[in-house]
């Protein structure tokens, strides 16, 4: 049986309390894997590093932000098949629908990849003599994401954005360790 740390700073570490719990395939009861137990000395260890991050990813441009993600939906192409039936396994739902959901997350990433070229501020008219107002868009933190659609929607809007995200695997986490890796391949942590 495989085990599985958090992944934390670039690195795949074992939970401070060294505790686990298992994921089981709700379809068949076989044991998916090990996972480490996250406590809030986990948590807090996540937040400074994505705090840390933070402050490197915001000052990488966006539009070199937006050329990592396609690179990311590539090496997810790759893998669907095996991505759905990861997601299949853990949710119980079937294979076509979690190939969907799959292929749903690669389209959001070679979509919101362009979005570091609009990043576009807006400039609005005062209702005060002498006043320029315009709005610029930028990073604002860190962020945390729990289920999987939210992360490939709004997560990888908000990297593109320049926002560091911390992600809490709850029903499917295999597919969010997988997800993290295939980031880590496209070199997102530049």
């Amino acid at each position: 049986m495989r085990k599985y740390g958090h992944y934390i700073n670039g690195e795949w570490v074992e939970s401070e309390g060294g505790r686990t719990f298992e994921s089981t395939d709700p379809a068949t009861g076989l044991t998916l894997g090990e996972f480490a137990r996250g406590t809030q000395k986990d948590v807090s260890r996540a937040v400074d590093a994505g705090e840390r991050a933070f402050s490197r990813w915001k000052r990488f441009l966006a539009p070199k932000r937006g050329e990592i993600l396609p690179k990311a939906a590539s090496i997810m192409r790759e893998r669907k098949d095996a991505l759905g039936e990861i997601v299949t396994k853990e949710m119980g739902k079937v294979i076509s629908e979690e190939k969907g959901d799959v292929q749903e997350a690669i389209d959001f990433l070679e979509y919101i990849s362009g979005e570091g070229r609009r990043l576009f501020g807006e400039t609005t008219t005062s209702e005060l003599r002498d006043k320029f107002l315009m709005t610029i868009r930028q990073p604002i933190g860190a962020e945390v994401h729990l289920p999987f659609g939210c992360v490939k929607n709004t997560g990888n809007g908000a990297r593109e954005a320049g926002t560091a995200a911390i992600e809490e695997f709850t029903e499917t986490k295999t597919v969010f360790i997988d997800y993290s890796r295939n980031l880590q391949k496209a070199q997102i942590r530049e």
